[in-house]
């Protein structure tokens, strides 16, 4: 999974002080879901593409970069119970997308809306889309998973495999 960053992100982060804190922005769907669960590293909400991400601490470790299948992890405070419930009563895995984003491409002095508005359009410092939640464990204050991309090389091809009752006029008998 590509991880390139800006030039200024890259020189900012560089420096020997800097003030640029980097959010990832995680968004949690599904099939079963009404609408996906947004949630923010930080402890506020915020608006981005016109949607509310709600603050949420918690720990993500991105894919490796090896070559063996990717494998990452997400550990996230169950504050409400509400992630914690929904994640684990869906009978497969939700599919997660992360967006990482500059701090001060949104506005803290807003704090009266409830949440810090972008200001003009920030800029996707990188995303890491496609990846599944499984194996995921929780109690009433931490919900945690594994993080995989799915391996399409260990998947069987073709997909479908034709048989007698799937495809019975390829087996006729002639005569």
């Amino acid at each position: 999974m590509p991880r390139d960053l800006t030039i200024e992100t890259v020189t900012e982060i560089d420096a020997s002080s800097s003030s640029e804190i980097l959010l990832y922005f995680l968004v949690i769907d599904h099939p079963q879901l009404l609408e996906p669960i947004r949630v923010v590293n930080d402890v506020v909400a915020y608006l981005w593409q016109g949607n509310v991400y709600a603050g949420f601490p918690f720990e993500l470790t991105p894919l490796t970069d090896s070559d063996r299948p990717s494998l990452g992890s997400l550990q996230i405070q169950n504050v409400d119970s509400h992630i914690g419930e929904v994640v684990r009563s869906l009978v497969t895995s939700p599919i997660l997308t992360v967006y990482v984003l500059a701090e001060s491409d949104f506005d803290p002095y807003n704090s009266g809306l409830g949440y810090r508005p972008e200001i003009g359009t920030p800029t996707v410092e990188m995303t890491m889309a496609g990846m599944e939640l499984r194996s995921v464990t929780g109690d009433e204050v931490m919900i945690s998973g594994e993080l995989f991309l799915v391996d399409y090389e260990a998947e069987p091809w073709p997909y479908i495999r034709l048989d007698k009752v799937r495809a019975p006029g390829l087996f006729v008998r002639g005569g």
